[in-house]
């Protein structure tokens, strides 16, 4: 409730790329719209990243910093899934990174059939916690949903068992976009085969 709604601003941000649960959201005319066209958020190999994965231009603000490459990944098991995620993270913890700048993303619930997580508690000697408040206080790794994760971000995302877009409807273009934009300095994408990396990798 605003404190005074006939004075109070009312700003509505959307951007289409990333709708995942409605296919027309229906906004109402709210008067002639004010592009925000510039990627504030991610370093320059992440954006660049995620205008592969949108087959978009992103304008990149210009002071945003290089950063380091993104790094894709190939596993085409769970186990395999599971083990190169460990080494990453072995990676990132040997470089300082504590569990709460560490977000790992999936498009499937760690419990659910297809996580390669599903019977694992612990991953490179850190608990793994599926609460955002825990992780928040360095209790544990986050291991979320990509869809849960939306409107969030961390310093390290890794994303994990990415399947084929036509595999699930639960893992789109918009799904891999989203994923992949909450990630502010670090961003390793373990896919469960070489496709869906063919176009960020240039090929």
């Amino acid at each position: 409730m605003c404190h005074d709604e006939d004075k109070a601003p009312f700003f509505l941000f959307y951007d289409p790329a990333q709708n995942l649960f409605v296919d027309d959201p229906g906004l109402p005319d709210l008067g002639k719209p004010f592009p925000l066209s510039i990627n504030c958020r991610n370093t320059r190999q992440i954006a660049m990243t995620c205008a592969a994965i949108r087959n978009a231009d992103i304008e990149i603000h210009i002071t945003a910093p290089e950063g380091k490459k993104v790094r894709t990944h190939v596993g085409h098991d769970t186990r395999k899934q599971f083990r190169k995620c460990e080494s990453v993270l072995k990676e990132l913890r040997k470089g300082g990174l504590k569990p709460e700048q560490i977000v790992i993303q999936s498009p499937f619930r760690k419990s659910g059939q297809s996580s390669s997580f599903k019977s694992h508690g612990k991953i490179a000697g850190f608990p793994i916690v599926t609460d955002t408040r825990r992780w928040r206080f360095g209790e544990g790794v986050l291991f979320t949903t990509i869809r849960a994760f939306k409107g969030l971000e961390a310093d390290a995302v890794i994303m994990v068992d990415l399947p084929e877009f036509e595999e699930t409807n639960i893992f789109t273009p918009n799904d891999f976009y989203v994923g992949a934009s909450r990630a502010k300095h670090i961003l390793e994408i373990i896919s469960r085969n070489a496709n869906i990396l063919a176009t960020i990798n240039g090929n």
